[in-house]
């Protein structure tokens, strides 16, 4: 838990040098990560949409264990490749979440829109670095099932 601290500690004081975030620009990111496969244009995306995630009214995200599994799980990477883990998927999650919340025009819990550009990158991660999220791997299930909209949905209401 102690790792998971300091490594938010340390995206936020990343995220705290730069300017606030615009709708236009963070839009702009969500787009580079959902459809690139740059990674240098990918981590330049990343602070953008958790910044704007972080300090902007226009949006909410949920973050627990149950959301964002692979950030508490032992994925067995290595240090660097753990953080490229973390770090995509916690902002993929963040910028499907700010995209949905941005185009319907109100606040919205249900992580359900993150957990879909998330669980996408996920496969993508999963191809390139051969690892296995049990969290991701249920959240898929769910989606195959059709049953992750609701999961969000009860996660939700379980947290009020």
């Amino acid at each position: 838990m102690r790792k998971i601290l300091v490594t938010t500690l340390a995206l936020f004081s990343v995220i705290s040098a730069f300017a606030v975030t615009d709708k236009k620009t963070v839009l702009d990111a969500i787009a580079v990560i959902e459809s690139s496969h740059d990674g240098e244009a990918i981590g330049d995306a990343i602070p953008i949409v958790m910044k704007f995630a972080d300090e902007s009214p226009d949006v909410v995200l949920f973050v627990s264990a149950e959301v964002a599994p692979w950030v508490f799980e032992d994925l067995k990477l290595s240090k660097e490749q753990k953080e490229v883990v973390e770090s995509l998927l916690l902002a993929s999650y963040a910028a499907g979440s700010i995209k949905h919340q941005l185009a319907i025009g109100k606040l919205d819990k249900n992580p359900y829109e993150g957990w879909l550009l998330a669980l996408t990158k996920y496969e993508e991660l999963k191809q390139k670095i051969q690892f296995v999220s049990p969290g991701m791997e249920k959240l898929q299930k769910l989606q195959k099932s059709g049953k992750l909209k609701s999961f969000g949905e009860e996660l939700i209401r379980k947290k009020k």
